[in-house]
């Protein structure tokens, strides 16, 4: 399989939020957590009551190689 060049890795480009940030933005909605959020946003007719079946993770790389295979 060949391999892209990519010195822009998403992890490099992925800024995840901080326990703070996650606290001060439930505090402002009035949320006491993210699971209280979750029931009060997501309905439950498209809630999945199982975990789904995922292929294996793959590299950022490896999915730029699959899609340009697929187009």
């Amino acid at each position: 399989m060949k391999v892209f060049q990519h010195y822009d890795r998403f992890v490099n480009r992925h800024i995840a939020h901080s326990e703070n940030e996650i606290s001060e933005m439930l505090q402002t909605i009035g949320i006491k957590s993210i699971n209280e959020l979750i029931e009060k946003t997501v309905p439950n007719s498209i809630r999945l009551n199982y975990l789904p079946k995922l292929d294996e993770p793959i590299s950022e790389n490896e999915l730029l190689y699959e899609m340009k295979k697929l187009g």
